[in-house]
């Protein structure tokens, strides 16, 4: 029996040496940025073998440039370093003084490193460890585990992904603003008194604009307030990058009560959108809880009050509304329809209440004048027909005053943008959901019908390694946009381009994407980017293309 105890205490003694190893048990949970590089040489394998992937040759350059990262430990060769294990930089900031700066990097030959190191900095070798800072800051004495930054991390989201991540990065948030507390107070008076003045700025409604600005700002700083931290984390391979940031709130604070009340969405209706477009995107949200905001904003964005308290009374029947979530699809397009065509699918089981809605909106906002910009919208109710569905035709044509400054460009702008017969949207009500059509023609509706009978654009590699549901999904490929963008810019009238539409075309372009997810538990929010080779060898691709055309 006596020998199970001694195995068990040993076992608890070795787990706490094994947890006191890392540099971040010595370090206070004070700290305001840690930056965290993961094993030197599996950093650099991993760069290198996506740099490989991209463009041949260039992981080789990676590898041989590697050491080129002493410069940044002001130890140029290296010299006593363990390249097996992470680096890290710690700073501390101060109020009216450059941040302190404290590295602690693994050693396999201390006195090395030591000696290494310009005279300018102290260190100290701890557990395996340098730590090193300049001598003006001096290195700071190793703190109790309880206020160490690894019992801050321990069992955190923002722990686990600076582990996981080659490159790390975490922001002490709350301790910032307590540094910085002063300057933050000057700053809010300084733009009180800039946005005081750009109410009598020229032009229409500044003040209304200037409110707007001023609502975005204190919900930003209220964010601010109400978050523990943030952490990102980078990783690279040869099949491409993940980039995950983390938003810790404050659990107890209303902007945390806020997110829980949002829902989340598997977006099942993106397989109901027309295959093989550039950029698709969804949206989960509450509308009673965002609809007052809304309307708020618009309020004071338009003078019109008729407008407005129409606005407002269309929000307060969407809010009522079941919606469960938005999918859409964008692409860039030339013809008489405008640059923009897709397709968006709101899920719901009020199609009928949802369209009456849109009817209504698009009454109140029939004539528009808006900086020195006329809008019309012409609403024709079920005035075409595909396959038995009734569509709703909602036109858009805009107008720039001629005596508005760069009136003339405006104009040729919004007409490209626009179209020459007016922007259309083509809408029409589904058992699942309300169907709208952007651009494109008559054959925009046709197409969008057909891939929402279809159901057959799935996306499943892409969405691959996200999370199951999120309050938003961005699903791009942004060499494909940029192609088509050029493809466009071929064809535009006037405006002469030093490249042909066919030139455009033989890059072919692989169509791939990148997708980016926003999720929440807990009250920490997870923002998630996957972008695979394809994508950077597509950009890169492009890239050459246009340096060849200058």
């Amino acid at each position: 029996m006596k020998s199970w105890a001694w195995c068990l205490a040993g076992i608890v003694l070795w787990t706490q040496s094994a947890q006191a190893e890392g540099p971040l048990d010595q370090i206070s949970a004070d700290a305001d940025i840690v930056i965290r590089i993961g094993s030197h040489d599996a950093t650099v394998e991993h760069v290198a073998a996506l740099a490989e992937s991209v463009q041949l040759g260039t992981g080789d350059l990676v590898t041989q440039n590697a050491t080129a990262f002493g410069l940044l430990l002001s130890n140029p060769t290296m010299a006593g370093v363990d390249k097996s294990q992470e680096f890290y930089l710690v700073l501390f900031t101060q109020a009216e003084a450059e941040p302190k700066a404290l590295f602690a990097i693994p050693a396999t030959d201390a006195p090395a490193m030591q000696k290494a190191l310009p005279d300018t900095f102290e260190s100290q070798v701890r557990d395996g460890w340098v730590f090193y800072a300049d001598k003006s800051h001096g290195v700071p004495a190793a703190v109790t585990e309880e206020d160490s930054l690894s019992h801050a991390l321990t069992e955190s989201d923002a722990g686990k992904l600076l582990a996981e991540s080659d490159i790390g990065l975490y922001i002490n948030v709350p301790h910032l603003l307590t540094i910085y507390g002063d300057k933050i107070e000057q700053g809010k008076a300084q733009f009180e008194q800039v946005m005081e003045q750009a109410q009598n700025a020229p032009g229409p409604n500044a003040a209304g604009a200037v409110e707007v600005l001023k609502m975005e700002v204190e919900l930003l700083q209220k964010v601010l307030d109400q978050t523990e931290s943030w952490t990102t984390g980078v990783s690279v391979s040869a099949e491409g990058m993940e980039v995950t940031h983390l938003l810790a709130l404050d659990e107890e604070e209303d902007v945390a009560a806020f997110l829980a009340m949002q829902p989340q969405s598997e977006f099942t209706g993106m397989s109901r959108l027309k295959k093989g477009l550039p950029v698709y995107f969804g949206f989960s949200a509450d509308m009673k809880s965002i609809g007052p905001l809304i309307s708020q904003m618009t309020a004071a964005l338009y003078k019109d009050q008729t407008f407005t308290q129409s606005m407002q009374g269309t929000f307060e029947k969407l809010s009522a509304l079941n919606i469960t979530n938005w999918c859409g699809s964008f692409d860039l397009t030339s013809g008489d329809y405008g640059l923009f065509s897709g397709s968006y699918f709101v899920e719901t089981t009020q199609a009928a209440e949802l369209l009456e809605a849109t009817r209504e909106m698009a009454e109140s906002m029939k004539s528009i004048d808006l900086n020195g910009i006329h809008q019309e919208i012409t609403y024709d109710k079920e005035s075409e027909t595909v396959n038995n569905h009734k569509i709703d035709v909602m036109t858009t044509q805009t107008s720039v005053d001629p005596n508005h400054p760069g009136a003339q460009a405006q104009d040729m702008i919004l007409n490209l943008m626009m179209g020459e017969k007016g922007f259309q949207n083509r809408i029409t009500p589904l058992s699942e959901g309300l169907l709208q059509a952007m651009g494109g023609g008559p054959t925009g509706m046709e197409d969008s019908l057909a891939a929402f009978q279809a159901n057959a654009n799935l996306l499943a590699d892409e969405r691959e390694g996200q999370a199951e549901k999120a309050h938003g999904l961005l699903i791009l490929d942004l060499p494909g946009l940029l192609s088509n963008g050029l493809l466009v810019a071929t064809s535009i009238p006037g405006i002469p381009v030093p490249f042909t539409k066919e030139a455009v075309e033989e890059l072919a372009i692989e169509r791939s994407y990148s997708t980016t997810a926003i999720s929440s538990e807990d009250g920490v929010v997870r923002v998630h980017c996957r972008i695979p080779t394809t994508q950077f060898q597509g950009l890169v691709k492009l890239g050459m293309f246009v340096r060849q055309q200058q």
